[in-house]
């Protein structure tokens, strides 16, 4: 079995907001990481190869010490996941409740690169039934 290089955490205190899982997550980041992906967990639409553009957007921006921040892009509408540079790691871990790390994007416009993508996926998650429901529908 090849090594992927991932590892599963799991959250205990996850009733107490996506900030939680953000935290617990940065805590167990490699210290030799560059860049840390924040996605959520419930967008089943969400395509390796749309990752794998931001992960490739990411490591351009950070070779020429530009953008620090790679946020993906579909019609205009910003999605997920989100790659930060572990200079931002400090700022992930005082996140607080439940939100996500839109605050440090707020914080630091100039340090945003935009990724147009052409998959829907990154803007699509499902909360409740009804999204469900609604997204498989939708697939047909």
């Amino acid at each position: 079995m090849q090594k992927t290089g991932a590892r599963v955490v799991i959250n205990p205190f996850y009733k107490g907001g996506i900030s939680t899982s953000i935290r617990k997550g940065i805590r167990v980041v490699d210290p030799a990481s560059e860049g840390i992906l924040i996605a959520l967990g419930d967008q089943p639409f969400l395509k390796a190869a749309t990752i794998n553009v931001l992960v490739r957007a990411f490591a351009r921006a950070f070779a020429v010490r530009d953008r620090p921040i790679i946020v993906p892009s579909f019609r205009g509408k910003r999605g997920h996941p989100v790659i930060f540079h572990r200079t931002f790691a400090k700022e992930l871990l005082r996140l607080k409740g439940d939100v996500g790390a839109r605050s440090i994007l707020e914080r630091h416009p100039g340090d945003v690169g935009s990724v147009r993508v052409r998959s829907e996926g990154v803007l699509k998650d499902i909360d409740t039934r009804e999204d469900y429901r609604k997204a498989t529908t939708e697939r047909r």
